[in-house]
């Protein structure tokens, strides 16, 4: 079976029509060709949004041409963009170009552009043509951190093509994995579009893999063994013959027999423990592996892997195919079946001492106060710290007698009381315990506190005096129109809540329903966005609180969205979401006007964007409000609403306004629709509840 080198390489006309300094997508200038093979070319392009070098991988002329094989690469570039990982090459973008314009054949992925080589490039320049444990130590130690991150429940992205070539060492030394899930996704377009070539590189596939099982987390652990046999012998475990017969039925013979037989010589012993762990690696069966990359890593005793200091994952959402091939490919359970094959265990060699590996590259730490190592402390230091305590005792002392209690005020925006006058029985949640991140610098809060009068008659609000329900939630009025197929006008008001659901007003609903809040793994107040909400999630909390108030909350349809941005008046109200999105000419293309960028200090978006000062979310209500009082309708976080995309997508839910991760233009156009599966959860997307005015 032949690997994506072995394949012609069928680019089409476009792509092989490229040439330095010309302008594709609209953004990006060719600068220099970085290679080509059997399932597209690569290039270094200048981003002009993203102001940096980056690079475009062109996928063939055929695949372009194929709806199928674009919904699946949108796919699965979405789901790669949720790894941020310092070991993971970052996926930047899907684009394409529709027919009619300047480049029709033309579709790419941009990604992270890593200066460097490849550890197949780098391989062959060793003596041998091989590496020792002594050296790959370190970069092992990396690429199973990366695959720890990736395998985790909360993510659970299989890599599905790891090999050397994807191994990508920066000029730092940083190893890189690449192609996470894109390589093996354009293998399977070829494959559907020839019929000629099964997904993934045979000599680094499971048997399971081979066979067309779903992907899981143990054909990752089998290709580990390969690469490692491959760095450490120059060849994979099988490299000649009926390559696919063999990894299917025979036991590869150990690593020092290899190399016996290839004549290398000059190169430390292999350790037993790495001979024995990688042999488990290759077990024909999935029960006889290690249970894990990380179980793998602590056998050749590599240190235990933990989630990066970096950020989390943010990237904004593309719409993919509606997918049964989705859920298959991402959301994956361990295979557990037992089979009839029972290979024999290798004769491995004598123990060999211990070899002192070097100590892999320290991972970086979150930032925040730097820890002093620790040293012995005089005496006469000791002695002053009893001293200090009384003296901070005495002065909070004498601070408390002077400072009066606060006095409780409904309609402040901080967190609601421990109990609600209406309903007695009611009590607020514990915050949920958030995982620890980076220290993030958030704007500081104003000098002096503007109370906003309020109402609790939703149809006398007002944008200047909201209605205020029994969570502290605010809601404003907002003219829904729209022109219908008659030419005519709609013309309604309901009122939209001011910002984002809050950690606060969701952890009500979870100890009241017993429902369980998936905290991020980044640090949110109670006044922050919360997210990890599914559409069902955001659903059941506008019922929950629709029955607590007799009143009808739910989500805001997808134009009703539009009109609280101001583009609601130049959409057709009964076209669906993906019909208005095709047809979109506005004057306002983003919340602040024509330009990208935007401008600093008006939401809350990418890091990269440079716009604001959070790395992750931000508490609601940070930045300026658009026009109806509505905050956060561009950035933040994704916000649900109530139906699907349209026919051609109907595994999918609308989410609109963008969110902190995403640095693309198209991603923060007021006419985007994002369309995730309704059972996604992920840390940038939420929601905003509206609420019906009775006779409206």
């Amino acid at each position: 079976m032949p690997s994506e080198s072995d394949i012609p390489a069928e680019l089409g006309p476009a792509v092989r029509a490229l040439a330095s300094g010309q302008i594709v997508f609209g953004r990006y200038e060719l600068r220099r060709k970085l290679g080509e093979g059997g399932f597209g070319a690569v290039w270094l392009v200048r981003d002009s949004a993203l102001r940096e070098e980056v690079a475009l991988k062109f996928v063939l002329q055929a695949v372009a041409a194929s709806p199928e094989a674009i919904d699946a690469l949108k796919a699965e570039a979405a789901r790669s963009r949720r790894l941020t990982h310092p070991n993971i090459v970052r996926i930047h973008d899907f684009v394409s170009d529709a027919v009619g314009d300047a480049h029709p054949d033309l579709a790419g992925i941009s990604m992270e552009y890593i200066d460097g080589e490849s550890l197949a490039q780098r391989r062959l320049r060793e003596p041998g043509k091989c590496f020792d444990v002594e050296q790959i130590a370190p970069w092992i130690d990396q690429l199973c951190q990366a695959l720890t991150y990736a395998h985790d429940p909360k993510r659970r992205v299989i890599h599905r093509d790891l090999k050397p070539a994807n191994l990508l060492l920066a000029n730092d030394g940083e190893l890189k994995v690449a192609d996470f899930g894109i390589a093996c996704s354009l293998i399977n377009s070829v494959t559907q579009i020839s019929g000629r070539l099964s997904s993934g590189t045979p000599p680094f596939m499971s048997p399971q893999q081979l066979g067309g099982d779903w992907p899981c987390e143990a054909d990752d652990v089998y290709a580990l063994g390969a690469t490692i046999y491959a760095l450490l012998t120059g060849t994979p475990p099988f490299h000649q013959g009926d390559i696919v017969h063999q990894v299917l039925n025979k036991v590869p013979m150990p690593m020092h027999e290899r190399r016996e037989r290839l004549s290398i010589t000059g190169h430390a012993l292999i350790p037993a423990v790495w001979e024995e762990t990688v042999a488990a690696c290759l077990a024909k069966e999935v029960p006889h592996r290690p249970v894990s990359v990380e179980a793998a890593a602590q056998r050749l005793s590599l240190p235990p892997h933990l989630d990066p200091p970096r950020p989390p994952p943010k990237p904004p959402v593309i719409r993919g195919a509606p997918e049964p091939i989705d859920e298959e490919e991402t959301y994956l359970p361990r295979r557990t079946e037992e089979s009839t094959r029972t290979p024999t265990p290798p004769q491995l060699p004598q123990p060999t001492p211990p070899l002192n590996l070097p100590s892999p590259p320290a991972i970086p730490q979150p930032t925040g106060p730097a820890l002093s190592p620790a040293r012995k402390v005089p005496l006469s230091r000791w002695l002053l710290i009893p001293i200090v305590a009384l003296l901070l005792f005495g002065a909070y002392a004498v601070w408390r007698e002077s400072t009066p209690p606060p006095h409780p005020d409904k309609s402040s925006d901080g967190p609601p009381p421990e109990t609600d006058p209406k309903d007695p029985n009611w009590t607020a949640a514990p915050s949920t315990p958030q995982a620890s991140a980076p220290t993030i610098t958030e704007p500081p809060p104003s000098a002096t506190t503007v109370t906003t009068p309020t109402t609790d008659a939703p149809e006398k609000a007002t944008k200047g005096i909201p209605f205020l329900n029994s969570l502290g939630m605010k809601f404003v009025p907002v003219p829904i129109k729209g022109r219908n197929t008659a030419g005519k006008t709609t013309n309604k008001n309901i009122l939209f809540s001011v910002w984002d659901t809050r950690v606060q007003d969701y952890e009500v609903f979870a100890s009241a329903t017993k429902r369980k809040v998936e905290a991020p793994t980044f640090t949110q107040s109670p006044t922050h966005p919360v997210v990890n909400v599914t559409w069902g999630d955001a659903k059941a909390f506008c019922q929950w609180l629709s029955e607590k108030e007799g009143r009808i909350y739910r989500l805001p349809r997808d134009h009703e969205w539009s009109c609280a941005v101001g583009i609601g008046d130049k959409e057709d109200a009964t076209r669906t979401p993906a019909q208005n999105e095709k047809e979109s000419s506005y004057s306002s293309r983003y919340a602040w006007g024509e330009t990208f960028p935007p401008p600093p200090n008006l939401g809350n978006y990418d890091p990269e964007l440079k716009a604001d000062t959070f790395e992750n979310t931000s508490p609601v209500g940070s930045f300026p409000a658009n026009q109806f009082g509505l905050f956060d309708m561009s950035g933040n976080v994704w916000q649900w609403c109530e139906e699907f995309l349209g026919p051609v997508d109907e595994m999918g839910r609308v989410i609109r306004g963008g969110a902190h991760g995403g640095s693309s233009p198209q991603f923060l156009e007021l006419s985007y629709r994002g369309a995730p599966l309704p059972t996604d959860y992920v840390d940038f997307i939420g929601f905003r509840c509206v609420l019906e005015l009775p006779g409206r």
